[in-house]
């Protein structure tokens, strides 16, 4: 479809509001001849509307798309990957049912997203307690053994591992030794680290940040989570070194419990040494998080239902199921996408997931949507009663500041004013940095100075 557009500044905004109804290969912005014409005026066909803002704007192109299209987005016209976010803000000065409303009226959401999303914030609030007075750090390690074919994150993989590995450690620390004394006077609440595939550094250096990770924890610190999202990264030996420095959250992270697909996807993965780890975690009293990814190529509802048939015998305290983004640079991006069909075939798997998650006690607790995701659909972390991620909720939905450090990591300062910064993304401009801005900015940040 040609989309013509007066003000070159509306086009994200326009755009976003169209993918929800055609894959982006199908949409071309044109100087002129368009068949959809957007100024003062929204003209498609022989009809033209009028509206009197852009939110109005954004209702108006869902109302004649939905009809063009015979698709009904579940999340109307809201783009934005934290709906549960949008709670809080409103609660404050709204009522439940005063929430729900707007959502319907304004922002045309399904009833049971609607429903999903209050749900959430209401666990949120009652498992955090209060909100807004602590921090957390986030260590970021972009290392993977290999690339999985829906990755597009800057990853350093394989062979070039080895190289960087030290140097990058080290630096890391030195980065932790700049920033982390600045918030000494403030209260630390959980620490994530992340990747990457953080447990696919060897145990030397792996020791290395845990034991600096010790001069800024308290015995208050909540959470404490490694991702170990490869089963062939992790043995006995670096669950003893987690188990020795106080982490209590593993994510041991299957994506799907088929060895076809995985092959497809291209990530290997040993079964039984997966289903044996995540026994060991259990017994040396781990959360266990594991994560799935629904709409993999290939992969039928049989396919799901098979998967977490073998996800509940292990039983783990945390099930996050992922739907699949293309993300712009991962091999998958640009095929060819049939919407109706991919809405339906996704649609009909998370229904299933969900209904299945809940019958056997497992709660959705976070809840977060991404650019490309099929059938603008969304990803949900499900946790058994009491047992669900700090860091998640507070990271997905932004209620609490979150230090970040490493390679293309991004710090966000939640305060009367918020302040944020993203690390390099290329691991050599990174090993150059000396922190020295990102140090004076935390400081003028938590003496309340202006930015």
């Amino acid at each position: 479809m040609k989309i013509q557009i007066e003000k070159e500044k509306d086009r994200k905004e326009i755009y976003d509001i169209l993918h929800l109804f055609y894959p982006k290969e199908e949409l071309h912005f044109v100087e002129e001849n368009g068949d959809l014409k957007i100024g003062p005026l929204i003209q498609w066909k022989d009809k033209f509307y009028s509206y009197n803002d852009k939110e109005e704007r954004k209702r108006i192109l869902y109302e004649i798309f939905q009809k063009e299209r015979g698709i009904t987005p579940p999340w109307g016209i809201l783009t934005g990957v934290r709906p549960v976010k949008l709670v809080h803000q409103w609660a404050k000065t709204k009522s439940k049912e005063e929430i729900a409303l707007d959502l319907r009226k304004k922002k045309r959401l399904s009833p049971d997203r609607i429903h999903e999303i209050i749900k959430i914030y209401e666990l949120q609030r009652k498992a955090l307690g209060d909100i807004g007075s602590q921090y957390s750090i986030y260590l970021h390690i972009p290392f993977c053994p290999s690339r999985c074919s829906y990755c597009s994150f800057p990853t350093i993989i394989g062979n070039r591992v080895g190289k960087y590995e030290k140097e990058y450690v080290d630096h890391l620390i030195d980065e932790m030794r700049t920033l982390l004394p600045k918030l000494k006077e403030e209260k630390l609440r959980s620490i994530y680290i992340g990747g990457g595939t953080p447990s696919l550094l060897n145990k030397e250096h792996l020791e290395k940040i845990l034991l600096e990770l010790q001069n800024y924890i308290d015995d208050d610190v909540q959470e404490f989570t490694v991702e170990a999202g490869r089963e062939d990264s992790l043995d006995r030996e670096k669950l003893d070194l987690f188990q020795q420095y106080g982490v209590n959250r593993i994510c041991l992270n299957p994506q799907t419990m088929n060895q076809k697909t995985l092959h497809k996807i291209g990530r290997d993965q040993d079964m039984n040494h997966l289903k044996e780890l995540v026994k060991e975690s259990k017994k040396r009293g781990f959360i266990v998080n594991m994560d799935i990814i629904a709409g993999l190529p290939g992969e039928t509802l049989k396919d799901m239902e098979r998967t977490l048939r073998e996800m509940e015998s292990l039983n783990p305290e945390q099930i996050t199921v992922h739907t699949l983004s293309l993300k712009k640079g991962s091999s998958m991006e640009g095929k060819s996408r049939d919407m109706k069909k991919e809405i339906q075939q996704v649609g009909e798997i998370l229904t299933y997931t969900k209904e299945y998650l809940s019958q056997r006690g497992y709660k959705a607790y976070y809840l977060y949507r991404q650019k490309d995701i099929l059938g603008n659909f969304e990803n949900i972390g499900y946790g058994k009663e009491g047992h669900y991620s700090i860091y998640n909720m507070i990271m997905t939905d932004e209620l609490e500041s979150i230090v970040a450090l490493g390679m293309g990591a991004n710090t966000k300062l939640i305060g009367k004013e918020h302040l944020q910064w993203t690390n390099d993304r290329n691991i050599r401009d990174y090993l150059q940095d000396d922190f020295k801005e990102k140090e004076e900015q935390l400081r003028r940040f938590y003496r309340g100075e202006s930015q």
